[in-house]
């Protein structure tokens, strides 16, 4: 971009608060990558949250809305749409040279229009495939699909955050691939430098599995207490916080187990030192989940430490091309207690941490991912 030239700018509408760590982590690479190539930008979200970015380029248009975390589909369905309606009234008063609209809120692609900018549609998370249980829901989805097709065709490209769901585009879709932009999850370079360089801490008398994330429907963390209910030599370390984070605790203190600890929601850097002291990683996904990539999966094979991955689908195809990782049926209790336990009398193997860690290195570094997205800007002569 010449420096002659005025600035080009990039509205960004998102759907979810920044508050939410995975959305931080999905936009702040690509805003910091535009910045450095002359962009200003403009996030139109809810909350009072910003990014961890300091410049004169980065504004924001603050949305008054507190976004419903009831467990009801239906009910968080309606929260979402009425901010969804209220993010793109208000982002229809910014002029802009690109538009990107991020999910994973379904209704942010169903509620947007087509503008003069170039539009970009970022799937994070194909929720409205998640309704498989009655046979209203599965109507349902089918409805969503549909209007999800439809809504799809006003964005000049689409991007997404693994293979399952490109595939998902091209097939059910019908995105032209020239159309779609892969931004493979991953890890910022500041997160990954920290991690990495985490040592272990040997000095403890039991052995720790961690869980870090979201406390939801999806993840059922039931599962890992009724797992510590039989593993009374091992301490589980839970961080996060969720809708179903009230369950989990009243189970913890009804049920008298008394070797799960809570920590709430920690910041970045108030993780690190559990993640010292943690000898396995934990995460699920329900069977439902199939085409979903947790973030956190990257986080936790950054520290080295060996991972147990409880789901199906696309996460297991990333966690193939790591050493000492252990992937397992999910919501299964018998499963998870014997990988815990054959870890545990399973040595260490030398060198898999640095290698798992140079992986992450090499290919899920999400600023290196991120410039998929500036090329198929230039391929449009955005800048010209």
């Amino acid at each position: 971009m010449s420096k002659n030239q005025p600035k080009k700018t990039i509205l960004i509408v998102s759907g979810y608060s920044l508050n939410e760590t995975v959305i931080q982590n999905r936009l702040t690479p690509i805003i910091n990558i535009g910045l450095h190539k002359g962009f200003e930008f403009t996030i139109v979200c809810s909350g009072s949250v910003s990014l961890d970015i300091n410049s004169s380029d980065l504004s924001y248009i603050r949305i008054d809305h507190n976004l419903a975390k009831a467990s009801s589909f239906y009910v968080r369905a309606i929260s979402e749409f009425l901010l969804a309606l209220k993010l793109f009234r208000a982002a229809s008063k910014v002029d802009s040279d690109a538009t990107f609209v991020t999910t994973p809120s379904m209704f942010c692609l169903f509620l947007a229009r087509r503008t003069s900018s170039l539009m970009i549609l970022d799937i994070r998370d194909l929720t409205w495939e998640y309704l498989s249980g009655s046979m209203v829901q599965k109507i349902v989805r089918l409805a969503l699909r549909f209007i999800a097709k439809q809504k799809i065709k006003i964005f000049d490209f689409v991007s997404c955050s693994n293979t399952s769901e490109r595939r998902y585009l091209i097939e059910q879709m019908k995105v032209n691939l020239a159309r779609v932009i892969l931004i493979s999850n991953g890890i910022s370079e500041s997160a990954f430098s920290k991690l990495s360089a985490i040592e272990f801490n040997e000095d403890r008398k039991k052995i720790n599995v961690t869980y870090v994330g979201n406390i939801g429907l999806a993840q059922n963390l039931s599962i890992l207490l009724d797992a510590a209910k039989q593993l009374l030599e091992v301490d589980f370390q839970i961080v996060g916080s969720g809708t179903q984070l009230k369950l989990l605790e009243h189970k913890v203190r009804d049920e008298k187990i008394c070797n799960v600890f809570f920590h709430g929601r920690l910041n970045f850097n108030e993780i690190l030192p559990i993640y010292e002291k943690s000898d396995i990683l934990y995460a699920q996904l329900s069977k439902n989940y199939s085409t979903a990539v947790p973030s956190k999966l990257y986080e936790y094979l950054s520290t080295g430490r060996r991972v147990i991955y409880a789901g199906e689908g696309e996460a297991t195809q990333v966690l193939s091309q790591f050493h000492d990782v252990k992937v397992i049926a999910p919501d299964n209790i018998e499963s998870l207690v014997l990988a815990i336990r054959e870890m545990i009398n399973t040595p260490k193997l030398k060198g898999m941490q640095c290698q798992n860690i140079g992986i992450i290195k090499e290919k899920f570094i999400r600023e290196k991912s991120s410039e998929s997205l500036y090329g198929k800007i230039s391929e449009w002569k955005l800048d010209s």
